[in-house]
């Protein structure tokens, strides 16, 4: 509590009191108290409060009101006349009194805070002197006009003028009671004798004068020679206390001296421009210059321009006084002109009144700390740019304790740095391999180092493998082991690579031995080959004189089937041997269509039916699927998975075994099962069944064996579609089944290859040009195409063909396009190019390569056809009559009698029309929906329906058709039935009458 603070407090009192002594005290003290005015209390109560408030600073204006509050009482006071209770409020003098303090407390702060002073200390001597009287018994002193204060009111009064003056921090009263200056602490020393010693002395001597024990005069001049006795005693005990400050501060500046002197860091006085003042040895060590060479420098001139700035503006701020103290690092300017960097701390002394006196500054050397940082800095970034992980693990657990990583281990491991401090080396280790990971590290002593390959398995489930290399850290001072600094070494590409050289390294010597194992397997294939092609070959030689005009014409039909059937097989030989060499080129394609596999399947086992009865073996066709079950596909490719298929079971079925072959759904698969009864396989050639050159049913290789590439062709076919191919067996002797799955298919059929046994198609009337080098394949294919009726011309070359002009008009061209492609596409564009108005000639090529690619080149040289060859003269008289006659008749061809069907099918497709069967009205009406036929031929009485109810509703689906009726009836018999046709034949029918009417003759 400040001395003000209390003053206003002991007045605030005072005021109280006499307010409630004039109110409710006894009568007797008033003789002691003297009078108390209820207005003197009320004010002396006003102005301590503001005296409190002034003290703290706060609510100025609530001081000041209370001020204001204060002086108008003592006005009222002075103002009133003494009759009309001017006395009744407080005594005049009182009343001036607190009216000073009041304007005092007024005039506290600005430019009047020194007649404030005057003010305060004179409100505080008026009401004093009226307690000298008191105490002294003076009459001539106190009072004021006619009315004399109390006591107690007087020294309230007394005490609100002193608190005025106390009230400023900066004010005499207020520093000799609570400075901390050495002139405050004497001051503090001296008052009690410059004040106590009169006053006592003082009250002795009026008491000896009152009681008449001496005399005015000698009592005068006995408290003159007792206050210089006592004052001469006060000053000499402070001139001695003085003497001991003195040596006290000599001692204590003489221990600053050499406190600033041998100081470990630079010190130094600098004025407010940042001039040297005084500096000490240190800081010249610092700065390398000496106190002469500083005295005629500055501050700023020593640092840096690029720190000079940031310097200059915070001793700018320090010495504004805005600021107390500045720290930073900044780099001094040596002789030698080498930045030296130091941490500068520079902060302000002031002057007793607040004002900045100078500066002082601490330098401190921190160029070796520099140092060390930039080394720091530089490992640092060493470690975080190394490709290696780096690990330091503390001693102070036996499994170890990591305290560093590095972002390589973090990228290695997958750990991060808050995920690895704190554990121990098993984190680096699989769990399987923590148990000797663990003894390895407890074998490991300071003055040996330890590799371990290590794997690990990040958080994401990846598996690392690092090589780690583990080195001992010593103690300089003790040589004991406090660290384990370890370089891991993410070697998972370089062991992935080992492995792979491995596997490498074995798969070239199973290759060597594989290959080893195929070049035995091709000697055994060359020799199973000339076998195999030789036989067949034997037996046409054989019997080809048994064609002579001579030999008996039952030998000569023997002779024909025989020659055909060895012919049949030269020519599956070849072409397994073919497709097997595309196979390994990679070169089988596929002509992808939708294909009804119902059909197809039953179309090639009826056309194996003979050869299952030449070998005495039973086949046998069952389908639990519908006719129109599609599969995305080669029709001919697959056509030749199920004839090996078919072929191979017969083949190794002995004679009364038996063939089934099944269709039937699986799901989003249709699956055609072939199972036999034949030789079996067995289980250690079982996995190996669909290989090159495999034949795993018992007997021996032979003439009629085949090759061994029939199923491999299967497989590779079926794969090509999507589909797969398994092989079941219980062993030899217990059968085969051989299961194939082909993915359905949901668009509209590619009608399957039709086998049906019938009469060849005919090619009367078309004139057909032979483009061919070679004599006998050209007189072979003139054979050919003149059984089936076609007037046939022979050239070797393009040119012979151009060069007769006019005289030639073929309508086809049958050219050998593998042999010489150039000659045949120059003959194909010549004769187009020479072609009369509406005239066309179609184009045929004839090759032995027959995949897509061929068939492509072939298509851009302009022909429309491709036959591969050996060729069939069944299907090259096909194609020819197909692209001659563009515009054939679509007929729908419906009857419940199929062998009929296929019968007038095969007659009405010699005449030029497209056909297809139909066997029921059901399946009439979704062939004619895929179909779209322009003529139609329907059987009257069909199993499933009505034959004229089937006309009317085609006709309502495809209104332009032509409707012929075939019935066994009379015409009349028809009824109103016979306006749904359009024409009507009797069986047998009339081939040319039926063709008339299907072409509206």
């Amino acid at each position: 509590m400040s001395l003000a603070t209390a003053l206003g407090l002991v007045a605030v009192a005072v005021g109280a009191s006499a307010m409630a002594l004039a109110s409710y005290g006894p009568a007797w003290l008033a003789a002691w108290t003297g009078p108390l005015p209820l207005g003197a209390g009320a004010a002396l109560v006003l102005a301590g409060l503001a005296v409190v408030l002034r003290a703290h600073g706060r609510a100025r204006r609530l001081a000041l009101a209370l001020a204001a509050s204060t002086a108008l009482l003592a006005a009222l006071a002075l103002g009133l006349p003494r009759a009309r209770g001017g006395a009744q409020l407080m005594d005049a003098g009182i009343a001036a009194s607190l009216l000073l303090a009041a304007a005092g407390l007024a005039l506290f702060d600005g430019r009047g805070r020194r007649a404030g002073r005057l003010l305060a200390g004179a409100s505080a001597a008026l009401p004093a002197t009226y307690l000298l009287r008191v105490l002294y018994a003076a009459e001539g002193v106190g009072r004021f006009a006619d009315a004399v204060p109390g006591p107690w009111i007087a020294l309230g009064a007394t005490l609100v003028g002193f608190g005025g003056l106390a009230a400023r921090a900066d004010s005499l009263v207020a520093r000799a009671a609570a400075g901390r200056t050495l002139g405050a602490l004497h001051l503090r020393r001296v008052i009690p004798a410059v004040f106590g010693i009169p006053a006592v002395l003082g009250l002795v001597m009026s008491g000896w004068t009152r009681w008449d024990t001496v005399d005015e005069p000698t009592a005068f001049a006995l408290f003159a020679l007792a206050c210089i006795c006592a004052l001469a005693a006060a000053s000499a005990r402070h001139a001695a206390r003085l003497d001991q400050l003195a040596r006290e501060r000599a001692r204590l500046e003489g221990l600053f001296r050499r406190t600033f002197e041998n100081a470990a860091v630079g010190i130094a006085h600098l004025d407010l421009e940042g001039r040297w003042l005084r500096v000490n040895d240190r800081l010249c060590e610092i700065i390398e210059q000496s106190r002469d060479e500083l005295r005629y420098t500055t501050l700023h001139a020593l640092l840096v321009p690029e720190d000079r700035e940031v310097t200059l503006a915070a001793c700018e701020s320090l010495a504004a006084g805005a600021i107390d103290s500045h720290r930073g690092e900044c780099r001094f300017v040596t002789k030698q002109g080498h930045p030296h960097w130091v941490e500068l701390v520079v902060s302000i002394e002031r002057e007793p009144d607040g004002r900045v006196e100078h500066l002082v500054a601490v330098v401190q050397d921190v160029s070796e700390r520099k140092r060390t940082e930039a080394e720091l800095e530089l490992v640092r970034r060493a470690l975080d740019g190394s490709s290696d992980g780096v690990v330091i693990a503390s001693t102070r657990r036996p499994e170890g304790e990591i305290v560093f990583v590095n972002p390589a281990f973090e990228r290695i491991t997958g750990l991060s740095a808050v995920q690895a401090l704190g554990r121990g080396w098993d984190l680096l280790a699989d769990p399987a391999e923590q148990g000797a990971l663990k003894e390895r590290f407890r074998r490991m002593r300071r003055d040996e180092g330890l590799a371990l390959l290590l794997r690990g398995r990040r958080p994401n489930g990846e598996e690392y493998c690092g090589e780690i290399r583990l080195a001992p850290v010593a103690d300089r001072a003790t040589g004991a082991v406090t660290h384990h600094v370890g370089v891991l070494e993410d070697v998972t590409e370089r062991m992935a690579a080992s492995s792979e050289r491995e596997r490498l390294l074995a798969q070239a010597v199973s290759a060597r031995e594989e290959a080893e194992r195929a070049g035995r397997a091709k000697d055994e294939f060359l020799a199973l080959v000339s076998h195999e092609l030789r036989s067949p070959l034997g037996v046409l030689a054989s019997w080809l004189p048994m064609l002579r005009a001579e030999a008996p014409a039952e030998l000569r039909q023997r002779a024909v089937t025989v020659l055909h059937r060895n012919v049949a097989l030269l020519t599956r030989l070849i072409g397994d041997l073919l497709d097997a060499s595309r196979i390994a080129s990679g070169k089988l394609e596929i002509e992808r269509g939708s294909v009804e596999l119902v059909r197809l399947v039953r179309s090639a086992v009826t056309a194996l039916q003979p050869t299952a009865g030449d070998r005495s073996v039973e086949l046998e066709f069952s389908c639990s699927a519908a006719d129109d079950v599609h599969v995305d596909g080669d029709a001919e490719r697959l056509d030749q998975v199920v004839q090996n298929l078919v072929d191979n079971a017969l083949k190794f079925t002995p004679a009364g075994g038996r063939v089934d072959v099944d269709v039937a759904l699986c799901g989003e698969h249709v699956e055609l099962c072939v199972r036999d009864t034949g030789e079996g396989i067995a289980p250690e050639v079982l996995p190996t069944i669909f290989s090159q050159f495999r034949q795993g049913r018992g007997g021996p290789r032979g003439a009629g064996r085949g090759l061994g590439l029939g199923l491999a062709i299967v497989r590779h076919l079926v794969e090509l579609h999507g589909g797969t191919a398994e092989a079941e067996s219980q062993g030899s002797g217990r059968g085969t089944c051989v299961r194939i799955r082909l993915p359905i298919a949901s668009a509209p059929s590619v009608r399957a290859p039709d086998r049906a046994v019938g009469e060849p198609a005919t090619l009367e009337g078309v004139c057909v040009l032979l483009l061919e080098p070679d004599r006998p394949a050209a007189e072979a294919l003139a054979v050919a195409l003149e059984a089936a009726e076609a007037d046939v011309a022979w050239v070797r070359t393009a040119a012979d063909a151009l060069a007769q002009g006019d005289a030639l008009e073929p309508d086809a061209v049958v050219a050998a396009f593998d042999a010489e492609p150039e000659e045949a596409a120059e003959l194909v564009a010549g004769l187009r190019a020479s072609e009369r108005a509406g005239r066309h000639v179609a184009a045929i090529a004839l090759s032995t390569d027959s995949t897509p690619e061929a068939r492509r080149r072939a298509h851009e040289a302009g022909f429309e056809g491709f036959v591969p060859r050996p060729f069939e003269p069944a299907k090259l008289v096909a194609a020819i009559r197909r692209l001659v006659r563009k515009d054939e008749l679509k007929v729908l061809v419906v009857d419940d009698d199929r062998d009929g069907a296929d019968s007038l099918g095969i007659l009405l497709e010699r005449r030029g029309f497209a056909v297809r069967c139909a066997y029921g009205m059901a399946e009439a009406l979704v062939a004619a929906t895929r179909f779209e036929p322009q003529a139609a031929v329907l059987d009257v009485a069909l199993g499933d329906g009505d034959g004229a109810q089937l006309a009317r509703m085609l006709r309502v689906r495809h209104p332009g058709v032509r409707l012929v009726a075939l019935t066994g009836s009379e015409r009349g018999d028809l009824g109103s039935d016979v306006a749904a046709f359009d024409g009507v034949v009797q069986k047998p029918a009339s081939l040319a009458h039926l063709v008339d009417l299907l072409r509206g003759r």
